[in-house]
């Protein structure tokens, strides 16, 4: 009697430590199922954080060749305007400085006749 009562209680304990093990099992299963779907959620925030980070990164690389190609642009177009608003300034230059020495020569002129003018009447 002492006997089987003893093995029905080891049976029992053995019952309720399988029971027992059953659910560590079932919650280490879903422990580790969350870990891997944690693992992925994480690789998959690091991947987008990466794309986000190169896409930035091109971006802005992109923008920048733009505007140095458009400084380009302006930096020509401002030369080209210049050379073309330049030929009027050279003419009217030119025309100065003609207009210039025709003064010159014409008191030139002026104080030869002058000078003449006083000789002759002296």
């Amino acid at each position: 009697g002492q006997k089987e009562g003893v093995l029905k209680i080891k049976e029992a304990e053995k019952d309720f430590l399988k029971l027992r093990l059953d659910a560590a099992k079932e919650d280490t299963k879903r422990a580790q199922d969350i870990l891997k779907e944690k693992k992925d959620e994480c690789e998959e925030l690091r991947r987008s954080k990466d794309n986000s980070a190169k896409d930035f990164i091109y971006r802005c690389q992109a923008g920048k060749e733009e505007a140095k190609r458009k400084l380009q642009e302006l930096q020509e177009k401002w030369e080209e305007a210049e050379l073309q608003n330049r030929g009027p300034v050279d003419a009217c230059e030119e025309k100065i400085a003609l207009l210039q020495r025709q003064s010159l020569n014409l008191d030139h002129v002026n104080i030869n006749h002058i000078i003449f003018v006083v000789d002759n009447s002296g």
